[in-house]
């Protein structure tokens, strides 16, 4: 797994100041697996910072978001939800911490009940 994450870049567009990451390899299709590796840290360490927020509605789309930005992640909800609800390969529409202490959700964009 960390060697995939040394294949791994992280690209980065801004938005009105907030720097988001997305996972970028042709090695694999499932991105959101290696958020549970310990090479992700150092990979998104140089840009983002340490804890980040990570959203991965499908197998291999991944956002990262840096902890002090969280009052962005609601402009990620749409897409979120898209991305979950028009994907066959379905991953979480919960918005997770990634951090020393491991992966935890933090909420949710899916609707109660789902």
């Amino acid at each position: 797994m960390n060697q995939l994450v040394a294949e791994t870049k992280l690209e980065i567009k801004e938005i009105d100041g907030v720097k988001l990451g997305m996972l970028s390899t042709n090695e694999t299709a499932f991105k959101a697996s290696l958020i549970l590796s310990e090479g992700f840290r150092d990979l998104v360490r140089p840009t983002h910072g340490w804890p980040v927020f990570v959203v991965a509605p499908t197998r291999d789309f991944v956002y990262v978001i840096p902890y002090d930005k969280h009052d962005f992640l609601g402009r990620l909800g749409g897409v979120v939800l898209r991305e979950y609800n028009e994907s066959g390969h379905q991953v979480t529409a919960d918005v997770l911490e990634v951090g020393d202490d491991g992966v935890s959700a933090i909420g949710s964009f899916a609707p109660k009940g789902r």
